[in-house]
C-alpha cells in the first residue's frame, strides 16, 4: 500500500518523476528519494506539501541541478540543504 501511495505521489509530480532513480520507506511514513543525480530527498507524511516547496525552489533556484547531495523537507518551514563538498580547495 505504501508503494502504491508513493507511485500516485510521483505521477502527481511529473516534473520530478522522471528524476528519481530510487526510494526507500523508513518507519513513520518517512521516505527518502534519490534523483539521477545523486540527490537525496528527505520527506515526510506530509510529502505533498513537501514536494510543493522543493517545486517553487527548483523554479527559483533551479536546486537540483547544483552540488547538492541532501535535500531535507521534513521539518514544517524550513528546508535544510547540504552541499557536495569539493575534493580539494584551490590555494590562494
Amino acid at each position: 500500500a505504501k508503494i502504491v501511495w508513493l507511485i500516485n505521489l510521483l505521477g502527481r509530480h511529473p516534473w520530478l518523476k522522471d528524476r528519481v532513480s530510487e526510494a526507500t520507506g523508513y518507519a513513520g511514513d518517512r521516505w527518502v528519494l534519490y534523483t539521477k543525480k545523486g540527490i537525496k530527498l528527505l520527506l515526510s507524511a506530509d510529502a505533498e506539501k513537501e514536494l510543493a516547496l522543493l517545486l517553487r525552489l527548483q523554479k527559483r533556484y533551479d536546486i537540483l541541478n547544483r552540488q547538492v547531495r541532501q535535500i531535507e523537507l521534513r521539518i514544517p518551514g524550513r528546508v535544510a540543504v547540504r552541499m557536495i563538498k569539493p575534493d580539494f580547495e584551490m590555494p590562494l
